[in-house]
């Protein structure tokens, strides 16, 4: 993963001559978890985006995915994983604080669901912006079919700590194993 022209040997070594053992502890990760509203039965939520839980267009930590009723928890970026659990649990506990009468289905596959013509599709607004993310989660469900869309799950996003990629980028173009001039190029 360090230098994908390098051998393993190669790039453990280059960890080793680089503060590697620094670099993994400075990891950065976030998390997107997804997961169906359900109401205190366990039967698919059709109601819309709660409004205690703000906007689903704007809201940074709380969206929607495909559906009115599939819900998208997102963590900011954090080095620890501490850190980025404890924001994912406390994004839970405030939804359960806001939302009365729903939980969050605990599966990735859904709860019994509606035909596929009933499956709410997310709505984010009238801006140009809100409208195009709606048509094209339209779109998804012409494609693959509401109900498939509604599989919840989990992104675990993490990257490496820009120190590590301005070594890696300044050895590649050391040992000529890039031809890329900008780091952003080599990173990409």
């Amino acid at each position: 993963m360090l230098i994908p022209e390098n051998t393993y040997e190669q790039n453990l070594a280059f960890q080793a001559g680089n503060n590697g053992r620094d670099w993994l502890t400075q990891l950065q990760r976030g998390i997107e978890k997804e997961g169906l509203r359900v109401d205190d039965a366990g039967h698919f939520a059709m109601t819309p985006h709660p409004r205690e839980l703000g906007s689903a267009l704007t809201n940074p930590w709380l969206t929607t995915d495909f559906s009115e009723s599939l819900l998208e928890f997102i963590t900011p970026v954090f080095t620890t994983i501490n850190a980025t659990l404890a924001y994912l649990k406390d994004t839970h506990a405030l939804f359960y604080k806001r939302v009365a009468g729903e939980n969050i289905w605990a599966g990735s596959m859904p709860c019994f669901l509606p035909d596929d013509d009933r499956i709410p599709v997310a709505q984010y607004g009238t801006s140009n912006r809100a409208r195009m993310k709606t048509i094209y989660r339209i779109g998804l469900g012409h494609r693959y079919g509401r109900a498939m869309q509604t599989i919840a799950g989990v992104h675990y996003n993490f990257s490496m700590p820009e120190q590590y990629w301005q070594a890696a980028f300044d050895e590649a173009r050391t040992s000529n194993k890039t031809s890329h001039e900008e780091i952003q190029d080599f990173i990409r």
